[in-house]
């Protein structure tokens, strides 16, 4: 994604727009803007967008930016796992440095390993300490694996 830690520059993004989620009439349209919002201002990110439950209770991706986010957004909710399932369900962030080389979640990875993912990081979108949703981001390149103190 970039020389920075990707949490920090996504939690800057999150307070850039969070004037827009609160005042935004559509929350369609809030979402979309968001994760457009988020692909821009993280470096090396090929698609990002959101996880929420419609209005039957599934989850669902909302505002993604690209195809390839539909896709591996299907596939967690087809598989019941993957990095944004996890970043909802423990209320905390997750970041995938390689795909290639992290040992979680086998049939994600699996049913993704033909996309062009290497790296993500979603965490959770928290209303009234609940999450009711996470944002992810994903990029075709591994995280470098040194980071700035």
């Amino acid at each position: 994604m970039s020389q920075h830690l990707p949490l920090d520059e996504l939690s800057t993004v999150i307070a850039r727009i969070q004037g827009l989620l609160l005042t935004e009439e559509k929350v369609t349209t809030a979402v979309r803007l968001l994760a457009q919002a988020a692909k821009e201002s993280v470096p090396g990110t090929i698609g990002a967008g959101v996880s929420l439950l419609d209005p039957r209770g599934r989850r669902t991706s909302s505002g993604y930016t690209d195809g390839i986010v539909e896709q591996a957004d299907a596939a967690q909710y087809e598989h019941g796992e993957g990095p944004c399932l996890t970043a909802w369900a423990a209320e905390k962030p997750v970041l995938i440095d390689d795909l290639l080389v992290d040992g979680r979640w086998p049939a994600w990875r699996h049913a993704v390993r033909q996309l062009p993912i290497r790296s993500v990081v979603s965490a959770p979108l928290l209303a009234s300490k609940e999450a009711i949703g996470a944002l992810k981001l994903y990029a075709a390149a591994p995280t470098p694996t040194t980071r700035p103190a």
